[in-house]
């Protein structure tokens, strides 16, 4: 077997790479070239760069580890197009023209960082040093603190220059969802597919296929696979599309990386799905020995994906150390290309080995030193590797020196864990199986159906043919489906693959003298688990806490069985008694700008407007937001000032009369045989007595006792009442009523609709309003005996249908006036041509009359009143039950609480400001 020459690590011919576009970037300053094809992470490789990153406690040197999203070390700062993204996962995201990239977590430099200091003050920052160190000297002490730890809190620093990035938040409904566009999924999507379900198949890389897409002889399968995928109307294919989370009720959320990013850089989608399948692969472990956090120490997995995708070699002289047979495949294929693999070190003795007899003897004849019965006991450098110690391992224990190995590359295999991340999340089990050494879904305990090795399965040939039955089963138990094609799969997906039995034989960490690490990202140490150990923090999710392991960004994908083995070892029992921590969503991080997608600035909520808005910005409204509304706050005239426009108004409703658009009033249709019945369960106040055409005034609590919201009840008819909210708690009343009667009562007979866009309502006050309306609107008697107080009518303004409530916010002779939404801006026009007294009054205005009044508004009902607080407490009779009349009761609420009064100033001339705090002089 021929060596190669290397002048660097990129192969001359290979990979998926377009050589023909040269892509410029830079790491910390230094011009590097990569190629269209590239991932930041393989560019960097490529031109042979070790070093990357320093390590979030101890400062300790760290390079690139893996080729996915599992990668602990490898995260930097990236700026391009005007805008920086930190913490960017370089194995995860493409490499284009005009990068550059930066080392974090380092001052003054990546080569020379102060903070390394860290490491040699190690015995003093072990786990949980911050809640041992950070309570003396008391407050003083805390104070000191405080700063130096927030100022080495977090990664990334992304300044204060504005995300000119573009993100889209989408939704999509599903018959199935298919996770993962390796061998299993792609035959999951395909046997659904042609039964008729409409399939969405996801790939979190740019190329599908998974363990093939690796391998330079099945590259005719990958075409013909993404020729297939394509053709077919019933499947939708993402790809660069990460599944980041299980969600009740079988929705889920994918984040998509754009192939074009100037248009939107990521893509939010949330995913409702009948049927979900999981193909998402197995994460290969890291093995645990001293100083296992070297650059140039790589899993071996990586290696092969970096070798045949990009065309690029680890390192010049390497060496493989591992547990499994997976291994000895990456072996044969650097040696295929001529890389300088200088050892082989298998911690199994030679007879506990079944390869397949063409790999067999592909390493037999390589040339290359086999130990078996051996391991890695320590990696060796400075900056990088440089050599590796290894050792004899007889029955379980590390036996004497053999000798030293140089080497600038180390891959290690420590055994293949299936991504069970969203079996978890959607509330399902794992069990830990001995033959695998790996932590399996339990098939039964989860929505999300799990194939290949995802589920377990590490035969290619078995997944296949799981695979393609799986997803023909979930078409024949899809009611929708009209007819099935149980058709055998095609031809092109049988693949002639020789394959080694998987073996493995456990190894969770070999014992040395210095740092062996289980989580690269937190530094997490063997000593750590075992001193979490010794003081009681034995529940893996104690464990998880108090020494951070698993809870940095890469969410323990590499750390989780290793450090549960070590638990398990430290307390004597099996990991399956030890038991596991529930994988919470986010899969991957989530960028801030993609959760909010185009919600943003004035895009946060939809601008709502009444139908009269028009008329308001035509006639010189002032507007403000008032919860999603734009509500016209005063009309200022010619040299007028705010506060002046509104003692102007609230004055001429007080000797005239004013009109007042109040469309952003909540309004809810209840209807049905138990609506009178909702309305008592909800209200504090009894609705017993309330006749037809007649309103009263409600309140409503929460289940905590305290005000929710408070409104007006009209009665239309026997079964249909007309209810008005506040306008910010308009949406937050109507999901109260929609859970009650879908969650909690779904007995009720009874429908709540929201009717507030539907309505344009008006509000017309002041001791002339009966009189105004009278000369206007036909069909309605405004006398006291046929429209009494909180009394309801139906008439017409000329040809515009009208309804009329009599009710007053301002204290004064006062009626509301609703129409349809169509007809609002007619009906306030022809109202103000026909009563030349009648003036426009805004908001200011209206809250200056309703104060001087002592009305309430959602300003005063917070969330933090109850009854007695706002002096409603008499509305509480106790004839009959309702929401929140328990919890009201409880002790704390009914004595020494705050009222709210209306004040006054002594001094008129003494303006009490909006806003103002009033104190007491001492």
């Amino acid at each position: 077997m021929f060596k190669r020459k290397i002048d660097n690590l990129r192969l001359h011919t290979g990979g998926l790479i377009d050589r023909e576009t040269a892509l410029n970037f830079s790491f910390n300053g230094k011009p590097l070239t990569g190629f269209s094809g590239d991932t930041v992470g393989s560019a960097l490789a490529a031109n042979g760069i070790k070093l990357l990153a320093r390590s979030f406690k101890y400062h300790r040197v760290r390079g690139l580890y893996s080729a996915g999203p599992e990668e602990p070390n490898a995260l930097l700062s990236i700026e391009i197009d005007g805008r920086v993204e930190v913490n960017a996962r370089v194995t995860m995201i493409t490499l284009r023209e005009g990068m550059q990239l930066r080392s974090q977590n380092c001052a003054p430099s990546l080569e020379f960082d102060i903070g390394a200091i860290n490491d040699k003050l190690s015995p003093l920052l072990s786990a949980g040093f911050y809640y041992k160190t950070f309570i003396w000297p008391g407050l003083k002490g805390w104070m000191f603190y405080e700063k130096i730890i927030r100022k080495a809190a977090g990664m990334g620093n992304t300044g204060l220059t504005a995300d000119n990035a573009n993100y889209e938040h989408l939704h999509l409904h599903c018959d199935l969802l298919v996770i993962g566009a390796g061998l299993a999924g792609i035959s999951t999507a395909l046997a659904a597919a042609n039964s008729g379900l409409d399939v969405v198949l996801v790939e979190q890389h740019s190329q599908i296929g998974g363990q093939l897409s690796e391998q330079p002889q099945h590259k005719e399968w990958q075409r013909s696979a993404v020729q297939k995928l394509a053709a077919h109307s019933n499947i939708r294919l993402l790809t660069q599309t990460t599944a980041f989370g299980a969600y009740d009720n079988k929705v889920y959320t994918l984040l998509e990386r754009t192939a074009a990013p100037c248009a939107v850089l990521e893509r939010l989608l949330e995913v409702k799905a009948a049927q979900c399948v999981a193909a998402t692969g197995a994460i290969e472990r890291p093995l645990v020995f001293v100083n296992n956090d070297l650059p140039g120490v790589q899993l071996a997995g990586s290696a092969q994906l970096y070798l045949h995708r990009y065309a690029t070699l680890p390192g010049r002289e390497i060496v493989i150390f591992c547990n499994n047979n997976s291994a000895y495949q990456v072996a044969a294929d650097l040696l295929t290309v001529g890389a300088n693999l200088r050892a082989l070190i298998d911690v199994r003795e030679r007879a506990q080995i079944s390869l397949t007899l063409e790999l067999q003897k592909q390493i037999d004849s390589s040339g290359i030193e086999l130990h078996y019965a051996s391991v890695v006991s320590r990696a060796e450098g400075d900056k990088q590797l440089r050599r590796v110690q290894v050792n004899n391992y007889l029955n379980g224990k590390v036996a004497e020196k053999r000798h030293t190995i140089a080497c600038d590359s180390l891959l290690v295999s420590g055994g293949w864990s299936p991504t069970a991340h969203l079996h978890s999340q959607a509330g399902g089990k794992l069990h830990y199986n001995e033959q695998l050494a790996a932590l399996v879904p339990i098939a039964t305990s989860s929505d999300v159906h799990n194939v290949g090795a995802a589920g377990g399965d590490f035969n290619l040939s078995s997944c296949v043919q799981q695979a393609w039955q799986l997803g023909q089963k979930l078409a024949q138990d899809d009611s929708s489906n009209v007819a099935i094609n149980s058709t055998e799969k095609p031809s092109w997906l049988t693949l002639d693959i020789a394959e080694s039995e998987y073996q493995i034989q456990a190894l969770w960490s070999i014992a040395g003298k210095g740092k062996s690490f289980v989580d690269l990202q937190h530094d997490v140490s063997t000593a750590d688990i075992e001193l979490a150990a010794r003081e009681g923090y034995q529940s893996v999710e104690h464990l998880k806490r108090y020494t951070t392991l698993g809870m940095a960004t890469d969410q323990g994908k590499l750390s989780n069985v290793n450090a549960l083995a070590l638990m398990a070892e430290q307390l004597g029992q099996s990991i399956d008694q030890t038991g596991t921590t529930r994988f919470r969503p986010p899969y991957t991080p989530v960028t801030i700008g993609a959760w909010g997608a185009n919600e943003t600035g004035h895009h946060l909520t939809p601008t709502r407007r009444t139908p009269m808005q028009q008329w308001h910005a035509a006639n010189g409204a002032h507007f403000n937001i008032s919860g999603p509304w734009r509500r016209a706050t005063d009309y200022r005239r010619l040299g007028e000032t705010k506060r002046e426009a509104t003692i102007r108004e609230a004055s001429h409703v007080r000797k005239h009369a004013g009109l007042v658009d109040v469309s952003s009033l909540g309004k809810i249709r209840v209807c049905g045989p138990d609506a009178l019945k909702l309305l008592n369960l909800v209200y504090v106040g009894s609705f017993d007595t309330l006749k037809i055409a007649r309103a009263r005034y409600g309140v409503m609590l929460r289940e905590d006792g305290m005000v929710f919201d408070d409104g007006t009840v009209v009665r239309l008819d026997t079964d249909d009442y007309l209810i008005t909210t506040t306008t910010s708690n308009a949406g937050l009343v109507l999901r109260h009523f929609d859970r009650l009667t879908q969650v909690d009562w779904p007995e009720l007979a009874v429908a709540c609709t929201s009717v507030t866009d539907q309505y344009a309502a008006m509000a017309i006050a002041g001791p002339k309003s009966r009189e105004m309306l009278q000369t206007c609107i036909a069909d309605i008697d405004f006398a006291d005996e046929a429209l009494p107080f909180m009394g309801y009518a139906k008439g017409h303004l000329g040809q515009i249908p009208v309804e009329i409530c009599r009710i007053s916010f301002s204290g004064e002779m006062a009626y509301e006036l609703y129409t349809g939404a169509d007809y609002g801006s007619s009906c306030w026009q022809t109202l103000l041509s026909l009563n030349p007294l009648l003036q426009v009054y805004g908001l200011d205005a209206l809250d200056t009359l309703r104060i001087e009044k002592g009305h309430l508004t959602g300003a005063e009902i917070d969330g933090r009143r109850t009854l007695d607080d706002i002096g409603m407490s008499g509305m509480n009779r106790g004839t009959k039950p309702f929401i929140g009349q328990v919890m009201a009761q409880r002790s704390g609420l009914q004595s020494d609480r705050l009222q709210i009064v209306g004040l006054r100033s002594i001094d008129p001339s003494q303006i009490l400001e909006e806003g103002m705090h009033l104190v007491k002089e001492v």
